[in-house]
């Protein structure tokens, strides 16, 4: 059985098909570790947040407990009872 060979159009088609399909790999590559990269930041501002929470939520009850139901105005430090 004789080998037969593409033609030149054939074998081009094939070569960039496959260089397109190896650049999308590497920038799957890069988005994904951009993505990863973004996920670590957003971890860190979700830590953040749940530290605030926490503060928000102590020095509420420390503040209720010592002068009860109300508001306070965070410009004047005035408390408005309930």
């Amino acid at each position: 059985m004789d080998n037969q060979f593409l033609t030149a159009e054939e074998l081009l088609a094939l070569k960039d098909i496959n260089e397109k399909r190896n650049q999308l790999t590497t920038l799957f590559g890069s988005l994904e570790f951009d993505l990863q990269t973004i996920l670590l930041e957003k971890n860190k501002v979700v830590d953040q947040l749940k530290e605030i929470s926490e503060a928000s939520e102590k020095i509420a009850t420390q503040l209720q407990e010592k002068y009860g139901e109300g508001n306070v105005n965070i410009e004047t430090g005035e408390f408005i009872k309930r």
